[in-house]
C-alpha cells in the first residue's frame, strides 16, 4: 500500500485568513459604531430641540409677561457672581451651571428645559426712535449636549417691548428689568337685582323670578406695571343652608351647605347674572341632581384678569359673596324678624335672648322657616318685637273700608303663629312656645331681657291653653288660696265657680282651658289632645288692650269708683282659636274663587279657615243669662254634648244677673286622683297692674322694686309695647319648635268691641299710645295728617275718635264715653256675648260680628 499527505494550511495561509477575517470583522464593527454614533447625535439633537422647546415654553410662560408690562431694562455683560441677591423689583436672567435662571427677591428658579444651554447672549437696538425694532429684544441661546459637545443647536427668541421700557446696555450675557408682581382680588361683593339700583344683599322673601346680577369690584395690585387687562373672573352660584349661632353682639351667620346650580346641560351655572324663576338645578351634596324651586342663593369668584390678546396674566383667591333669598311672598313683620335673626342686627324694635336658632327656607313651598332651640333642660329662648303701627298699615286700611274705621292699634291687633312643637326621637317631654301679650320690657340688653305681662302657653305636655303672669321675665309664683282650694293662679284663663269632682273632696286644682272646651257639634278636632299639639298648627291670638275708669268697690257690692289715673292701668282680653291650613282650603278652589278669599281676606283667618272655637281670657262682657223662674241660667251655646262617646254633664248654676255673665265650661284636673271634673266658669279680670303688685310687691322677696312709681313708668300709655315669642323644653334638646309664621292680622272690629268690652271701659286712641318723637321726631300734634297716614294709615275724619264709634250710645262719665257693659246694643234680639261670637251652623245665618265682617 501507498503512504498519502494529510491536507492541511501552510502558516503563511493562516495568517492570510486571519487578517481577512480581521478586515472583515474591523468593516462591520465599524460600521456598527458608526450607526451607534450617528443615532446618538440624533437622540442627543432631539434632546436638544426639546430642551430648547421647554426652554422657550418657559421663558415664554413665566418671563414673557412680566416684560410685556416693565418699565425698566438693562442688558449687562459682566460675571455671575457680580449679580446680587434681590430684595427689590430686580429681576435677572443669567446662564448659572448650564442652566437660563431666574433670579428675584422670591430667590432663584431654573427655567424648565433649559439644562442643555450653554451660552446665552442678549441684545437690544441702542436707537430710542419708538419703531418696532428699536423695542425688540433678542435673546440668541446655544444648546449643547454634554456627550456630543460638537452637538449644538441655536435659536433667537425676538421679544416685542410693547410697553417701550427704558433700556441700558446693547448687548451682554445678563438681562435685568424691572417687574412689580400683579396680584388680583375682589371686594365687596353684592347681589343685586338686574339693571337696578335695588341692592339684594343679605335679603329674604325675594319674589320667584326675580332676576339677580353679581357686582362686585376687582382690584388689580401691582403699581404702575399693570398692562391694559379684561376681567375674566369666574362667577359660580350655588344654593346654600344657614344656621345662626351665638348670642348677642357674637351672633354671625354660618353657611353649613353649598350646592352647586346646573345649567340645562349639567354644567356649573356661571355668568354674572342669573334668572329664579321656573325650578333651580342643583348637585346635592350627595352628587345626584335634583330641582328645588325656592333657596338661598350666593355666588363665588375666581378673580381672573387677560391680556388684550387672551393670555391669562394672574388670578387669585376664590371670594364668596352675600345671600339673597328666593322665598315665597310674606308680611313686613315676619319678614324683618326673619332678617334680624339671621343677620344679628340690634335695633329698638326686635331683640332677643336665645340659644340657639336655625334658619332654612323650605324648597318646595318657599316658607322660611325659623327653630328655636331652648338649649338646655328647663331653658328657653326668648324673642321679642315692638308692636309698631308700620307693620299694621294693611290691616288699619282693610278694616277702615270693611267697619269705617281703623280699630287696628297698638292697643286692638291678632298675631297669627304658625308652628309646629318638634317631638326628637320620641320624646313626649314638656315643650311649647310662648306668646308675651303686648308686654313690656326692662332693660332691653340682650343678656338681660325682662319681659312683664301675660304670656299665652301652648304646650304639648298639659294639652292646654293657660295663661301665665311674668315679671321681669320671670313666672309668676305658683300659690294661692281660692275657697279653700289651693290653685295655680298664675293661670288666668277663667275662675271656677262651681265644679263636680269625684267624692267632692279637698284635692290640690290645676284648671286649664282644654281642648274639649274648643269643640262643638260644627268644628271638632278630630284627634287626641297629644296628637293635635304635635302637629303643626296656625293659631290666631287677637288682644285688647284697654283701660277701664270705673272699677268694683269692694266695701260696697255693686258700686263702682272713679279712677283717674286708670289710663296708666291696662286691662286684657284675648281670644285664641286655631286656624286650617290655608293650602288645605284653597287647594280645593278655582283660581276665581281664590282671588275673592284673598280679596275679603288675605289673612286666611274668616270662617272657612276655622279649626276651632274660640277660647278667651279676660273680664268680656260675654251673654245675657236666661230667667228661669227663681234662677238665672246660662245656656252654653254650641258645645258639644259628648266627649269620648260619653255624655257630659254640665251643672249650670243659679246666679243673679251680674255673675251670670261670662262663663265657659272648664276642665278640673285632680292631680292626686288624675280624674277630671267640670265647671262653669266666669271671666278673669287680667288687671296686669294689680297682679304684678300682689304677686311680687314691694316687700317681696322675688322683687322689691315693683311699686306704683315703677308701675307707672312701665305701664304708661305711651310706652313701648312688645310681642314676645317664648320657647322651653323640660330636657336637652336639639330641635325645639319651628316657627313658619308670626304675622300680624286685623283685630277687634267695632262691633266686636261693642259685644266684649266690660262696664266702664274704654279704648286706647292712636294719640294716647303714640311716642313723642317717634317720627319725624316730633310730637303728636306736630304731625301732618299727611304724616300721620305715611306712618300711622290714619284718616283723621274717621279714625281720630274710636270710643266715639263704638260707644256712640252709651253714656258719658266724667266727660268720656266709655261701655255700659250691657253689649252697647238697644236691640234686645241681636246676638251679643261672649258665647255668641262662637259660629252657628249653618254659616250663612251666624249672626255674630266676624261673620258680619266677612260676608
Amino acid at each position: 500500500m501507498k503512504n498519502k499527505k494529510l491536507a492541511a494550511f501552510t502558516l503563511v495561509e493562516a495568517l492570510i485568513g486571519v487578517i481577512i477575517m480581521m478586515i472583515v470583522i474591523g468593516g462591520i464593527a465599524l460600521s456598527i459604531k458608526m450607526g451607534i454614533d450617528m443615532y446618538g447625535r440624533a437622540e442627543a439633537h432631539s434632546e436638544l430641540i426639546n430642551g430648547m422647546r421647554f426652554t422657550l415654553d418657559s421663558f415664554n410662560r413665566e418671563i414673557s409677561p412680566m416684560l410685556d408690562v416693565t418699565r425698566e431694562v438693562e442688558i449687562l455683560s459682566t460675571d455671575i457672581s457680580n449679580i446680587p441677591s434681590v430684595s427689590d423689583d430686580n429681576h435677572y436672567i443669567y446662564l448659572e451651571n448650564g442652566s437660563l435662571t431666574h433670579r428675584s427677591k422670591s430667590g432663584d428658579k431654573i427655567l424648565t428645559g433649559s439644562e442643555y444651554i450653554d451660552r446665552v447672549a442678549f441684545s437690544y437696538p441702542t436707537d430710542t426712535k419708538e419703531t418696532g425694532e428699536n423695542y425688540t429684544l433678542r435673546m440668541n441661546l446655544t444648546a449643547k449636549h454634554e456627550r456630543y459637545g460638537d452637538t449644538e443647536y441655536n435659536t433667537t427668541l425676538e421679544k416685542a417691548m410693547y410697553n417701550l421700557p427704558s433700556k441700558r446696555g446693547d448687548n451682554g450675557n445678563i438681562l435685568r428689568f424691572k417687574y412689580t408682581e400683579i396680584e388680583v382680588e375682589v371686594e365687596d361683593l353684592r347681589i343685586f337685582e338686574e339693571n337696578t339700583s335695588n341692592d339684594l344683599s343679605n335679603t329674604l322673601g325675594n319674589p320667584k323670578g326675580t332676576p339677580f346680577e353679581a357686582r362686585y369690584h376687582l382690584v388689580v395690585n401691582g403699581g404702575s406695571d399693570i398692562p391694559d387687562y379684561d376681567d375674566d373672573s369666574l362667577v359660580e352660584w350655588f344654593f346654600v343652608t344657614l344656621d345662626m349661632e351665638g348670642e348677642g353682639a357674637d351672633r354671625h351667620t354660618v353657611v353649613s351647605e353649598y350646592w352647586q346650580l346646573l345649567d340645562e346641560t349639567g354644567e356649573p351655572l356661571t355668568g354674572r347674572t342669573i334668572n329664579t324663576g321656573g325650578d333651580f338645578t342643583l348637585k346635592d351634596a350627595d352628587g345626584n341632581q335634583t330641582k328645588k324651586r325656592y333657596g338661598i342663593i350666593e355666588y363665588r369668584v375666581t378673580p381672573r384678569i387677560l391680556d388684550k390678546e387672551g393670555n391669562l396674566i394672574t388670578s387669585g383667591k376664590p371670594v364668596w359673596s352675600p345671600y339673597a333669598e328666593i322665598a315665597a311672598a310674606r308680611r313686613a313683620f315676619w319678614n324683618d324678624e326673619i332678617d334680624h335673626l339671621v343677620n344679628g342686627s340690634n335695633n329698638d324694635l326686635f331683640f332677643e335672648r336665645t340659644n340657639n336658632v336655625t334658619y332654612s327656607v323650605n324648597q318646595e313651598s318657599g316658607e322660611g322657616i325659623l327653630t328655636l332651640n331652648p338649649g338646655k333642660s328647663n331653658g328657653n329662648s326668648a324673642i321679642f318685637a315692638e308692636a309698631n303701627l308700620k307693620y299694621m298699615k294693611d290691616e288699619r286700611a282693610f278694616q277702615r273700608e270693611k267697619c269705617g274705621a281703623a280699630f287696628t292699634t297698638m292697643t286692638n291687633y291678632s298675631i297669627i303663629v304658625d308652628a309646629e312643637v318638634v317631638l326628637e326621637n320620641g320624646d313626649t317631654t314638656a315643650s311649647g312656645y310662648g306668646i308675651l301679650v303686648n308686654g313690656r320690657i326692662l332693660n332691653t340688653d340682650e343678656s338681660s331681657i325682662q319681659d312683664n305681662g301675660y304670656v299665652f302657653q301652648y304646650d304639648r305636655v298639659r294639652t292646654s291653653f293657660p295663661m301665665r303672669l311674668f315679671g321681669n321675665g320671670r313666672q309668676a309664683p305658683n300659690s294661692s288660696s281660692l275657697k279653700g282650694y289651693d290653685i295655680n293662679i298664675s293661670y288666668f284663663g277663667a275662675k271656677p265657680e262651681i265644679w263636680s269632682l269625684p267624692g267632692n273632696k279637698d284635692y290640690n286644682l290645676q284648671y286649664d282651658y282644654v281642648i274639649r272646651t274648643m269643640q262643638n257639634d260644627t268644628f271638632r278636632l278630630g284627634e287626641t289632645a297629644v296628637k293635635y299639639f304635635t302637629k303643626r298648627k296656625r293659631v290666631i291670638y287677637t288682644i285688647l288692650e284697654y283701660y277701664s275708669h270705673y272699677t268694683k268697690d269692694d266695701s260696697n257690692p255693686g258700686s263702682y269708683i272713679y279712677d283717674a289715673e286708670a289710663i296708666n292701668k291696662p286691662h286684657y282680653i284675648v281670644r285664641m282659636r286655631t286656624l286650617k291650613n290655608p293650602d288645605d282650603i284653597l287647594g280645593k278652589k278655582s283660581v276665581a274663587e281664590q282671588v275673592k278669599i284673598r280679596e275679603k281676606d288675605p289673612w286666611y283667618i274668616g270662617t272657612e279657615f276655622y279649626d276651632s272655637e274660640p277660647i278667651w281670657y279676660g273680664d268680656f262682657v260675654g251673654a245675657a243669662p236666661i230667667k228661669s223662674g227663681d234662677l238665672y241660667l246660662y245656656d252654653v251655646k254650641n258645645y258639644s254634648e259628648k266627649f269620648n262617646g260619653k255624655k257630659l254633664t254640665i251643672t249650670t248654676p243659679p246666679v243673679d244677673n251680674d255673675k251670670g255673665r261670662n262663663r265657659n265650661v272648664l276642665r278640673l284636673n285632680d292631680q292626686m286622683s288624675g280624674n277630671d271634673g267640670y265647671s262653669i266658669v266666669k271671666g278673669y279680670d287680667l288687671n296686669i297692674r294689680k297682679h304684678l303688685f300682689s304677686l311680687w310687691p314691694s316687700s317681696s322677696q322675688w322683687d322689691k322694686n315693683y311699686n306704683d312709681e315703677r308701675l307707672n313708668k312701665l305701664y304708661k300709655p305711651d310706652s313701648k309695647r312688645y310681642i314676645g315669642v317664648r320657647v322651653w323644653s323640660a330636657k336637652q334638646t336639639q330641635i325645639g319648635v319651628k316657627f313658619y309664621e308670626i304675622n300680624m292680622a286685623p283685630g277687634f272690629c267695632g262691633d266686636e268691641l261693642k259685644a266684649i268690652m266690660p262696664k266702664g271701659s274704654r279704648l286706647y286712641e292712636v294719640k294716647e299710645t303714640y311716642q313723642t318723637g317717634t317720627y319725624e321726631n316730633k310730637s303728636w300734634d306736630q304731625l301732618s295728617d299727611l304724616a300721620k297716614d305715611d306712618y300711622f294709615s290714619w284718616d283723621s275724619t274717621k279714625d281720630a275718635q274710636l270710643n266715639k264709634h263704638v260707644f256712640s250710645k252709651s253714656s258719658f262719665h266724667h266727660g268720656e264715653l266709655v261701655s255700659d257693659g250691657d253689649g252697647n246694643d238697644e236691640n234686645e234680639d241681636r246676638n251679643i256675648g261672649i258665647m255668641d261670637i262662637r259660629h252657628t251652623w249653618p254659616l250663612n245665618e251666624c249672626k255674630c260680628p266676624l261673620c258680619k265682617l266677612f260676608k
